[in-house]
């Protein structure tokens, strides 16, 4: 019987190793997963982020066909700086499927050759993404869907136009659109 006892607490104790080490393995498993979790979880934020940053880059709203042109009293267009009594900015806010759909107000200002902008008595101000307010010379507000929008914007009340290239820069509170 002494034998059996023995040969019992050996065969127990073997059999107690034996679970400890399976708890032991198990217990080592579940650390390295965690650390492989943790891992990807970090790996994984890092892409998202990316990626967010790319689509907030690509939901930019983007301008093309720029232009300014000058009428007369008639409302004709005319070269004349002595005839011209309003001017019109003409743009097209491109197609994105990205960009924030709804109420979009853009922005123009116009510079005479000299440099000097152009505002009337409506003076008002803005600033992109948060950075220096600054002076337009007219805005328009127009409903954006993500499908392209031409548009056009006046500058009136300007009582004294010089002859000479003028300029143009359009932006929305977003980005700048573009100049011409």
């Amino acid at each position: 019987t002494s034998r059996h006892i023995q040969y019992f607490f050996r065969k127990l104790s073997f059999q107690s190793f034996l679970r400890l080490e399976q708890k032991c393995y198990y217990h080592g498993q579940q650390q390295m997963v965690k650390l492989q979790s943790r891992k990807q979880s970090e790996e994984l934020s890092k892409e998202v982020k990316s990626l967010s940053d790319q689509v907030a880059v690509g939901a930019v709203i983007k301008a093309r066909g720029i232009k300014l042109e000058a009428f007369n009293g008639s409302d004709k267009l005319t070269d004349r700086s002595s005839r011209v009594k309003k001017m019109i900015v003409s743009l097209a806010l491109v197609e994105n499927d990205l960009a924030q759909k709804g109420p979009v107000r853009v922005y123009v200002r116009v510079k005479d050759p000299n440099g000097i902008l152009l505002t009337n008595s409506t003076q008002r101000t803005f600033s992109v993404a948060g950075g220096e307010p600054m002076i337009c010379s007219a805005s328009r507000e127009v409903d954006y869907e993500g499908k392209e929008v031409e548009m056009g914007i006046y500058i009136n009340e300007i009582t004294d136009f010089q002859k000479g290239i003028y300029t143009v820069e359009a932006y929305t509170s977003q980005a700048k659109l573009g100049e011409a």
